[in-house]
């Protein structure tokens, strides 16, 4: 099952070491996810080296500060049993799916969908 988030935007980090998008049991609750309903189950350990396990689901989500950007993006992500500080955007299906150029000097940053390359 796909899921379309489309409650109150989230603010979220771009995390270029985290290996998927992760989010926590708010956003799920907030899409009626059951996070147990899934076959695929992860463990994520962070940087305090705790382990925790994630429950995947697909999702898409879209991008609404960005003017050149309007499409809705699909990623598989581990929704946590916890309470994350911010929604986190990594490796697999963000980073993977799409070209993300970083202008940190800026405070910006560029998505450029695979259909645009």
């Amino acid at each position: 099952m796909k899921y379309n988030y489309t409650a109150t935007p989230l603010v979220g980090l771009i995390d270029t070491g985290a290996s998927d998008c992760l989010f926590d049991k708010d956003v799920a609750d907030d899409l009626g996810i059951d996070l147990q309903a899934t076959s695929v189950i992860r463990h994520y350990v962070g940087i305090d080296g705790e382990a925790v396990i994630g429950y995947v689901h697909q999702v898409s989500i879209q991008i609404i500060q960005i003017s050149k950007f309007s499409e809705w993006i699909e990623v598989e992500a581990g929704f946590l049993d916890c309470k994350l500080p911010f929604p986190l955007l990594g490796q697999s299906g963000f980073f993977d799916n799409y070209e993300i150029t970083l202008r940190r000097y800026r405070g910006k940053f560029e998505i450029k969908s695979r259909t645009y390359l």
